[in-house]
């Protein structure tokens, strides 16, 4: 390796890990957006909370007045007859009840991204120059924006400059020659081994949301995650058995097999396997032909 080649590995680097600098810094900066949402959000339940305080405390006194004037006989009044003809010959108005939600206090959501929007009057004859702000309530409205897929196109630009080539680099995807990032891949493996979706329910379900998909390339982006962590599989297991303290037990899954049973059925009662390191807390299933 010359030096050309030495100086270009070390920009090379230098360029990598100024991207990476740059993606901790945005982190970081979402991170900070957070925390200065569950701040407010944390401050208003505390003035909700003072204020519920002095409320309590304020019809606690009323009652406690009202108690002592009712047990004071000069401040007792007897109803005159007129007063209770006049109180059965009229209807009693009904009450509205106050709207509580039944008791059922509502969750806070803190953990959803939040979008803030301020809502202004709609009629004509409202100017925001010539008016004064009364007050401003909250009103909650939780939304959900279905399965997005997105097509991201990188222009990689190649330079000369003092007969030297410069070009950029575009994001690295997880299988060579492939168009899917790491997000798509991570997405079709939790439908298909999280929440155990069949492949062709899961192309149904992105092809209901503007992606067409084979069912080929979906079986074969799986079955390439799957060589992919083979081998985090395989040393999983081994240091899971290196544990000093393991549990294990085993449950039965009827599966299809090539040679028939006894009553002409290709089936057969397989195990699978789940040992558990009690110190670590790893966790390693195994299956092999039943």
């Amino acid at each position: 390796m010359n030096k050309d080649e030495i100086i270009a590995l070390l920009q090379q680097q230098n360029s990598f890990l100024q991207e990476q600098i740059c993606s901790l810094q945005n982190q970081l900066a979402a991170s900070n957006r957070k925390a200065d949402v569950l701040l407010e959000e944390v401050t208003s339940l505390r003035n909700l909370l003072e204020h519920k305080s002095e409320e309590e405390a304020k019809q606690k006194r009323i009652i406690k007045g009202l108690a002592k004037i009712t047990q004071n006989k000069s401040e007792k009044q007897t109803p005159t007859p007129a007063s209770q003809d006049t109180t059965t010959d009229q209807p009693s108005e009904k009450k509205e009840r106050a709207r509580t939600n039944n008791g059922v206090k509502r969750k806070q959501h803190l953990e959803v991204e939040v979008v803030e929007e301020d809502v202004e009057p709609e009629d004509p004859r409202f100017n925001k120059d010539l008016a004064r702000l009364y007050k401003t309530r909250d009103v909650i409205r939780y939304e959900l924006i279905p399965m997005r897929f997105i097509k991201k196109i990188y222009h990689v630009r190649t330079y000369t400059q003092n007969d030297e080539f410069f070009s950029g680099k575009a994001p690295d995807a997880p299988f060579l020659n492939s168009q899917y990032d790491g997000s798509f891949i991570a997405g079709l493996a939790q439908l298909r081994y999280i929440y155990a979706m069949p492949v062709e329910r899961i192309v149904k379900l992105f092809n209901d949301n503007g992606f067409d998909m084979d069912k080929g390339t979906a079986h074969g982006l799986l079955r390439k995650t799957e060589n992919l962590f083979e081998n985090l599989y395989k040393a999983l297991g081994s240091v899971i058995k290196e544990d000093t303290y393991i549990a294990g037990d085993e449950t039965y899954h009827k599966v299809l097999v090539k040679d028939k049973n006894k009553d002409g059925k290709g089936i057969k009662k397989a195990y699978i396997w789940v040992v558990t390191a009690v110190n670590t807390g790893l966790v390693y299933y195994f299956y092999h032909d039943g």
